[in-house]
């Protein structure tokens, strides 16, 4: 679970201008994200080696 979600998610939003960045690469679509997504996968091992990264703004970005 990712602390604070309301909270990323929304400055994500505003850093991104509102657009999925996988969408618009893909296929140059300016979809609205509805959710956070790890940047760095979210398993055991990474837990574990990074504890405060995996749910800092700094490893999710906002996607459809």
């Amino acid at each position: 679970m990712i602390k604070n979600y309301d909270k990323k998610f929304a400055y994500l939003l505003r850093r991104q201008n509102g657009i999925c960045p996988i969408a618009k690469a893909k296929d140059g679509w300016a979809e609205a994200p509805t959710s956070l997504h790890h940047l760095c996968h979210n398993t055991k091992w990474a837990k574990k080696k990074f504890p405060l990264f995996i749910d800092s703004v700094w490893n999710l970005m906002a996607v459809n």
